[in-house]
């Protein structure tokens, strides 16, 4: 998934769902930084009580992670499944151990321990866990590993994730096969509607364990499918990411200014954080758009001959800053992935998650 739904379609199911405004911003914010926070930085100076190393999430180039941080796939975007979902039935018979598949039990639990956290950083834990768990539609059938199980015939690029493809998994409204699959016709309305579904009786759980509602006062799925179904809007095919900008003008007229409707990605680093720059902007992509194959972000990066120097702004709180509070989220949520994967890893792969 992309930006629509991670970010959008997410802060409309909260907000329906029950979340404050605040609430709001911060699960959905979370929850599309999840694919920005792609560059580790260091504030302040080592030894220091505020010195924080970032952990990232997501990288620009998949076949070359930044600091060969290969595990932030199975634990933010391709969650291990069930491979004897029959989702999965291939043409070829092939299973894989960690095949991603929607609403797996491994990814119910990333959700289910960000919901019980008990500090200030329980909504982005939240919204961290909401990427992961609705990633389980857009990714399905695809491992977060190099793998031939990844790969279309006759496609000769490389097997990592979804790289075959294309962004066809991610898209709203789109209508494309997967070769390799019995039942080759995917429509991702159909996938992104279940995801969002199941993603709004998360959040009621929630709430009603919260005591928000009851059962019995809960807002009701329909309401909000028939909403969803609008927004989507038709199917269509090709690579093109048809209607997208009529789609995001829907959603920023659905949200109606009930939370921020324009998605800055560097705005919580900015809010809490002064940059000194020495050459090349550090923090930024220079090539946001190249996507799978961005390996100049990652040659400008590793040939910097100034780093820039990171601080805390004066007058802020940095420990409550959203981007300090975030980073705190994303390195408890791998942890927690980490304990539950990795024995998995090591006895199915022979491969030492915390190490790749």
């Amino acid at each position: 998934m992309d930006i629509e739904f991670h970010y959008y379609i997410t802060g409309i199911i909260a907000d329906y769902a029950g979340f404050t405004k605040n609430e709001v911003e911060i699960i959905a914010y979370s929850s599309q930084f999840v694919d920005n926070n792609d560059v580790s930085i260091e504030v302040g100076e080592k030894g220091d009580p505020s010195y924080l190393k970032n952990y990232i999430s997501q990288t620009m180039n998949i076949l070359k992670a930044q600091e060969k941080l290969k595990r932030i796939y199975p634990i933010f975007h391709f969650v291990p499944g069930n491979p004897l979902d029959p989702r999965a039935n291939r043409t070829d018979g092939k299973m894989h151990h960690f095949n991603c598949t929607p609403n797996s039990p491994m990814a119910n639990s990333f959700f289910d321990a960000a919901c019980l956290v008990d500090d200030n950083t329980r909504l982005y834990r939240i919204g961290i866990a909401t990427h992961t768990y609705v990633d389980t539609w857009a990714h399905q059938n695809f491992v977060g590993w190099g793998d031939n199980f990844n790969g279309f015939k006759l496609n000769p690029l490389p097997n990592y994730g979804h790289a075959d493809a294309g962004h066809h998994p991610d898209f709203i409204a789109n209508i494309w096969d997967d070769t390799r699959l019995t039942k080759s016709a995917v429509s991702n309305n159909h996938r992104f509607l279940g995801a969002a579904k199941a993603l709004f009786n998360k959040y009621l759980a929630y709430h009603i364990k919260e005591e928000t509602y009851t059962k019995s006062d809960a807002p009701a799925w329909e309401k909000l499918q028939n909403t969803l179904e609008k927004l989507f809007g038709p199917g269509w095919g090709g690579s093109d990411n048809k209607d997208r900008d009529q789609r995001i003008a829907a959603y920023k007229k659905q949200i109606n200014k009930k939370w921020v409707d324009n998605y800055e990605r560097g705005k919580w680093l900015e809010d809490a954080i002064t940059k000194r720059v020495r050459g090349l902007d550090d923090s930024k992509n220079l090539f946001p758009n190249w996507g799978l194959f961005a390996t100049a972000n990652e040659m400008m990066a590793e040939t910097h001959l100034f780093e820039d120097k990171y601080s805390w702004k004066k007058g802020v709180d940095w420990k409550k800053s959203d981007w300090y509070l975030f980073q705190k989220a994303i390195i408890a949520h791998e942890k927690f992935a980490l304990d539950k994967l990795s024995p998995i890893f090591k006895s199915v792969m022979g491969i030492d998650l915390r190490q790749a």
